[in-house]
């Protein structure tokens, strides 16, 4: 296995809209799916909706509420408050549009836009360490990645989320990997291929980002199993992963 160091960053989609009120309102609204659309008849046209199950369709916010607004960004700026009317109108049962009726439309819109705004999006950033089971991710399991990087225990990160605001410049912060006190990697996120804010946008071009999600942006060079001879980690052996102004993990192989 091989432990290199990553940048790791959080997206938050106004994520205070899923942290604001009581616990037992942080549960309720988590159990909510939100979905941006168009009517059909009015298909330039956009609302926010609540998901049903694929019988129900989707409420409409905005015509359960006039005063709600029509796009997702503006109803997650109204906070706790646009999130009680979507549970109001989640129990009137009213407003229900079918599924055959609307089109359904990515939460973030025009992806093409986000990269000038990316940061913004982006809570803070943290220390990971991407750890790979190298047999499985290039023998075993037909050669597929997944596995190789996903069992119990993998990706420790920490040792804090680093608000994107405290960090003078997030893309030049030194970026090192120690095993059992010898530096084995040592960068500058300065070096990254594609920064922040292009991996963003990239990223919500195929798929939709919520609050909570986490990039992994990159290691530098020196990862074991590309040394020659290879390098491998075994029991026993501990490995730090620093960046500069956002602290350390240091991890036990066992």
């Amino acid at each position: 296995m091989s432990f290199p160091p990553v940048c790791r960053l959080s997206l938050r989609r106004l994520s205070a809209v899923f942290s604001a009120g009581s616990s037992r309102n942080r549960s309720s609204s988590a159990r909510m799916r939100l979905v941006q659309f168009s009517p059909r008849e009015a298909e330039r046209s956009v609302r926010v909706g609540l998901e049903l199950t694929e019988a129900q369709g989707v409420i409409d916010l905005k015509a359960f509420d006039p005063s709600m607004p029509s796009t997702m960004r503006e109803f997650l700026e109204l906070g706790q408050k646009g999130m009680d009317c979507a549970k109001r109108a989640l129990s009137s049962g009213q407003n229900v549009l079918q599924w055959s009726d609307i089109k359904l439309l990515s939460p973030v819109t025009a992806p093409e836009k986000v990269e000038d705004e990316a940061l913004s999006y982006v809570a803070g950033f943290t220390v990971a360490n991407d750890v790979s089971a190298r047999d499985w991710q290039m023998k075993r399991n037909g050669k597929q990645w997944l596995l190789g990087k996903t069992f119990d225990s993998f990706c420790p990160l920490g040792p804090a989320l680093v608000t994107t605001e405290t960090l003078k410049d997030v893309h030049k912060l030194g970026i090192r990997c120690l095993v059992n006190g010898v530096t084995v990697q040592d960068s500058n996120t300065s070096q990254m291929i594609f920064q922040t804010e292009k991996l963003v946008a990239w990223v919500s071009k195929f798929m939709t980002l919520s609050p909570g999600d986490v990039f992994l942006t990159g290691t530098p060079p020196g990862v074991g199993v590309f040394r020659n001879p290879p390098v491998f980690l075994k029991r026993g052996d501990v490995v730090e992963c620093q960046i500069d102004e956002i602290g350390s993990i240091r991890n036990t192989v066992v």
